[in-house]
């Protein structure tokens, strides 16, 4: 590996070099990564143009915000509130799967027909779901986090029927 390290260091410069470092020691479990190692049985072109795809694609693997498919969620949807809140709301409902897609992206950078076919069809699976009362409540717990108690709609809801309960 320090071989190949050592080549991408010559090639794109010692900070390329550093960054796919910094993504093998961060992400070793990665398929990339165990493919890169040179025990995986991996021929040394493969095993080159892997560590070059780290050292373009640097920027998805070191980005620490784990949002990376909501932005090319965005890019997809548009400017449409609507369709746009149905994504979101679905990737809080179901965060395993939004996870999934995260790394798909992170690992693909959607920049193949064939990556951006998975990505595509999760969007639109996401567009088409009809979330359960118990998924609904629990993007709606998901969302108070970012606002004051007495602003939450859940809290607004749950007032109400409290007040209704009791009749005060």
């Amino acid at each position: 590996m320090y071989g190949i390290l050592a080549a991408i260091g010559k090639r794109y410069g010692k900070d390329a070099m550093r960054r796919v470092l910094k993504i093998i020691q961060k992400y070793p479990e990665e398929r990339k990564i165990t493919s890169l190692k040179a025990g995986s049985g991996v021929a040394d072109k493969s095993r080159m143009a892997i560590a070059e795809g780290l050292a373009k694609g640097s920027d998805r693997w070191l980005d620490p915000y784990p949002g990376m498919f909501m932005k090319y969620a965005r890019g997809k949807v548009g400017n449409d509130p609507v369709k746009m809140k149905k994504v979101a709301d679905y990737s809080r409902a179901k965060p395993e799967e939004a996870k999934m897609m995260s790394d798909w992206y992170r690992e693909t950078g959607g920049e193949s027909k064939w990556s951006q076919g998975f990505l595509d069809d999760f969007i639109k699976q996401a567009q088409r779901a009809e979330l359960t009362e118990y998924e609904r409540a629990m993007v709606e717990l998901a969302r108070i986090r970012r606002k004051p108690y007495t602003e939450s709609a859940i809290n607004k809801y749950l007032s109400k029927e409290y007040k209704k309960l009791f009749g005060e």
